[in-house]
């Protein structure tokens, strides 16, 4: 049995461990603590680090994910609870949506999460759906436009082939018919 020095690990406030022995033909290592010895082999170690590693990278995306909202016009914001995407006018400013290209670098900030949103429902007070503000959500389905909506932009549902029936208000005065 190979025996190194002791290593000592110390933290404030902690009892201080060391390693007892290593056992190089069992691939394990005996940490003491106070009085009784733990035997550790290395699988075990292993395994445990991958777990920790793919825990702390879940914990990493899954916040990052977690809070599918934010801005989106002046005065406008959005979030995503399950597959319904609300749109809501904040109180202050014109309620216009921002505009969305239908190329890479200018898409509305939900585009990666399209395939998800089945509803949208807008609140009082947005007064327009940008251009290409919902291209490709190919899961669409119903949506809610309030009557304070003045105008509905170029390509803003391109592609979204689920949707049976769109009501829109009396107040909608402008109505871009490209891509729809």
């Amino acid at each position: 049995m190979f025996r190194p020095h002791p290593l000592q690990c110390r933290r404030e406030g902690l009892h201080s461990m060391s390693v007892e022995s290593v056992n190089q033909s069992a691939n394990a290592f005996s940490l003491r603590k106070g009085g009784g010895a733990i035997h550790v082999p290395r699988i075990i170690q292993r395994t445990l680090f991958a777990l920790l590693a793919l825990l702390f990278v879940a914990a990493v995306f899954a916040g990052a994910g977690s809070a599918d909202g934010g801005n989106c016009g002046d005065g406008v914001e959005w979030d995503l609870t399950g597959d319904t995407l609300t749109l809501s006018y904040t109180g202050s400013g014109s309620g216009r949506m921002t505009d969305y290209t239908d190329a890479d670098g200018n898409r509305a900030p939900w585009y990666s999460l399209r395939s998800n949103i089945k509803t949208i429902v807008t609140g009082d007070g947005v007064t327009s759906i940008g251009n290409y503000a919902f291209d490709h959500c190919s899961s669409l389905a119903s949506i809610t436009i309030p009557g304070g909506m003045t105008s509905i932009g170029e390509g803003a549902f391109y592609y979204c082939s689920s949707i049976t029936s769109i009501t829109i208000p009396d107040g909608v005065t402008s109505i871009s018919i490209k891509h729809i």
